[in-house]
């Protein structure tokens, strides 16, 4: 598996260039403004880091389950989806 060298914004996470990731680019790519492209892309970086535990850092924190981000020191939990709509900067129209 490719790793990607870059950190992933200012959070100082390593990002992992997996297939699933390259799959939501290239399906983005259809996207008709580059803003879309770029709002898929950090969902994606925010639920890997924040939301998905990784099996490897849950083994080695003794079976808790463990995201990068918990890791790293930058979330003391694994978010939930509701965590990552609520930082969303939308609001329902009236």
């Amino acid at each position: 598996m490719w790793h990607c060298p870059r950190r992933s914004g200012h959070l100082g996470l390593k990002c992992r260039c997996n297939a699933t990731l390259l799959a939501g680019v290239l399906a983005s790519v259809i996207c008709k403004k580059v803003e879309n492209l770029a709002a898929a892309v950090s969902l994606h970086f925010v639920y890997y880091n924040f939301a998905r535990p990784h099996q490897t850092l849950t083994k080695a924190n003794g079976g808790r389950k463990t995201t990068p981000a918990m890791a790293a020191g930058k979330a003391n939990r694994v978010w939930t989806l509701e965590d990552i709509v609520g930082l969303l900067d939308y609001k329902l129209p009236a």
